[in-house]
């Protein structure tokens, strides 16, 4: 059964009213309502997972890139990253936590970050290298996965027809099947839990035909009033949006 309202899914953070990917973000993201946060992860040389868009830092040269250095080297450069540990640390348990995965060597430092935290029920991967949500279900089972079909890779401009875009979804969720039978894990799902869809990707047949195969659609990245109506009414599950707030406004009277 899909939820009676959108989750309210705050983007990066609160990041309307704060610095995106940031302690304050994401907290204050929480105190305005959100039901979820993401956040954009990324890894460093040592294995520290840390909140950046981009792996290469804002500078001049030389080019500084998180995942050539260790946390301490960056420090020393004058780079503070958010850490994963510190806003798990200070995020009300209520909050899902929205991982959008910006790199695929990840496995073993998110392992032990779940691990010691208790949170993979909290957890949510986003990516749209469907291969890798394969694998983080099998080392993660307790989590759920979100395939974003809004930045796939697409040379053919395939995604502007409804077909094209419901088309890639299958042919890349049946290709990966025998991947996830070969590491030998039992298939509950063939599908992924959520897909992440664009927000001018998004049309009222998506998300019908996305319900029809019991996947929950979020969509991104909504900020005007008259958009959030307007997929409020569609019936998606969750609305991505950098103003949590207004958001959580227009469903109090919805």
């Amino acid at each position: 059964m899909m939820s009676s309202r959108p989750l309210i899914i705050a983007h990066r953070g609160a990041s309307q009213d704060a610095q995106e990917n940031t302690v304050e973000s994401i907290l204050l993201a929480a105190v305005q309502g959100a039901d979820m946060v993401e956040m954009d992860l990324r890894i460093t040389k040592d294995q520290i997972l840390v909140l950046n868009h981009n792996d290469r830092l804002k500078t001049f040269r030389p080019t500084i890139k998180i995942s050539q250095y260790t946390y301490d080297e960056l420090v020393a450069k004058g780079f503070t990253l958010p850490k994963l540990t510190e806003i798990i640390d200070q995020l009300p348990p209520r909050v899902l936590i929205n991982l959008d995965l910006k790199d695929t060597t990840m496995d073993l430092a998110l392992a032990r970050v779940l691990s010691h935290k208790r949170i993979e029920q909290r957890i949510i991967f986003d990516s749209n290298n469907l291969g890798l949500l394969n694998r983080y279900s099998i080392h993660f089972p307790n989590s759920l996965q979100s395939y974003s079909t809004g930045t796939t890779y697409n040379p053919f401009n395939i995604l502007n027809t409804f077909l094209g875009r419901v088309g890639l979804f299958l042919l890349t969720s049946l290709l990966s099947y025998p991947a996830r039978f070969l590491a030998k894990r039992r298939v509950n799902r063939l599908l992924p839990e959520y897909v992440s869809l664009h927000a001018r990707f998004c049309l009222p047949q998506d998300v019908e035909f996305y319900h029809s195969l019991g996947v929950k659609v979020f969509v991104f990245v909504v900020n005007k009033e008259e958009n959030m109506r307007k997929f409020i009414a569609m019936k998606v599950d969750g609305i991505k949006t950098d103003n949590p707030i207004l958001l959580a406004s227009i469903l109090k009277t919805t």
